[in-house]
């Protein structure tokens, strides 16, 4: 896994290669999975189903792009030359994430309607955020950015302390249940939905953490 390293001056632990076959993954291989898995729902319930947009796209989805991830730390545990830091796992996930973005949004020729002063703080570091309704989205890319990052944190220190355990339940837990929230706004503005699918608009997370965490979170356990 040689190559220009991602950590700069040819020191990383892997080359712009192995994001390059992250992005390929998440365009095709993740893409297809979801829409291998959703399918059968789909197909009996509807496009448009609740279920299928506020419970079986969110888990299976943010399951889904953390297959690679899985790949990628399951070799990098296994390998003696190669020790990856949080910052390397967090972005083998975003690009993961990035391809599967960039898949749906050419797939429903769709945009983001971000920028990068849009939606400040965050919008200079992550321009594709956008507002859906009351919610600032950060989409695909940083819900996988987040669980990556809780991926890692138990990978890496599960063992040794106790609170890292939680990292991957919990961050995999903010990303489903903004993912979901997201989703039922979406179909708000559709169509009428059920009572379940109005209710959870009222219980969103505040701070949207899913953006706060890998933003902050991310540089902070790089340094230390």
């Amino acid at each position: 896994m040689g190559g220009l390293g991602v950590g700069g001056a040819g020191r990383g632990t892997f080359g712009l290669g192995v994001l390059a076959g992250a992005g390929v993954a998440g365009f095709f291989g993740v893409s297809s999975l979801a829409v291998l898995v959703g399918k059968p729902f789909v197909e009996k319930l509807g496009q448009q189903s609740e279920l299928v947009m506020t419970v079986v796209a969110p888990v299976s989805e943010e399951l889904l792009k953390l297959m690679p991830v899985a790949a990628f730390l399951l070799f990098a545990v296994r390998s003696r030359h190669f020790r990856p830091s949080i910052g390397d796992v967090v972005l083998f996930g975003t690009t993961v994430a990035c391809g599967m973005s960039m898949y749906e949004n050419i797939l429903y020729a769709r945009g983001t309607d971000g920028g990068w002063f849009q939606n400040l703080p965050f919008s200079p570091a992550l321009p594709f955020l956008h507002v859906q309704g009351p919610m600032l989205v950060g989409g695909h890319v940083v819900y996988t950015a987040l669980t990556s990052l809780g991926v890692a944190i138990t990978v890496f220190y599960g063992s040794r302390v106790r609170l890292a355990k939680l990292a991957f339940p919990v961050t995999l837990a903010v990303a489903i249940f903004e993912h979901s929230t997201v989703d039922r706004l979406v179909l708000i503005g559709a169509g009428h939905p059920r009572w379940f699918a109005r209710v959870s608009v009222l219980f969103p997370l505040p701070g949207d953490p899913s953006t706060v965490l890998p933003v902050s979170g991310t540089p902070a356990l790089s340094v230390l």
